[in-house]
């Protein structure tokens, strides 16, 4: 006659606790964990959505920037302001963190990436980059400024 181990009555127990916990509790945890990352996501998905389009910045300086859907940016430059240039042309991404926005511009054939925060106060958007000033923008409409078309 074989001798049970004298934990096996502590171990069914346990096993089979751990047996429903993983057929029920896991499901569960897993939906969760799915329905969690759309909608941080879905935050993303509307700062980059409410990003898009013409601002002008208007607090501390004044410029005309363009955030396009594809991920490119456009910001246009006074005459002289950069020598020659008329724009600063390069891509933005809107970070994992939904206030963050990453923009990577080539300047001949210099790599500038400026990260900052960004939220939105009413119809103005704000940009916080790190210790300056942060920059004020409200939407731009109608024509470029002449300032911009030289």
């Amino acid at each position: 006659m074989a001798h049970s181990h004298p934990l096996r009555h502590w171990l069914r127990p346990l096993a089979l606790a751990a047996l429903a916990f993983s057929s029920f509790a896991l499901p569960a945890l897993q939906a969760h964990a799915q329905s969690t990352r759309p909608a941080a996501s879905a935050v993303v998905q509307d700062t980059a959505t409410a990003l898009v389009g013409w601002w002008e910045e208007y607090s501390p300086s004044s410029n005309i920037v363009q955030f396009l859907p594809d991920g490119t940016v456009r910001l246009y430059l006074k005459k002289g302001e950069i020598d020659a240039l008329r724009s600063l042309d390069g891509t933005w991404k809107v970070a994992s963190d939904p206030t963050g926005i990453e923009m990577v511009f080539t300047v001949r054939g210099r790599t500038l990436t400026r990260r900052a925060q960004i939220s939105f106060e009413g119809p103005e958007m704000v940009i916080h980059e790190g210790k300056t000033q942060p920059t004020r923008h409200r939407r731009h409409s109608g024509q470029l400024p002449e300032a911009y078309l030289w």
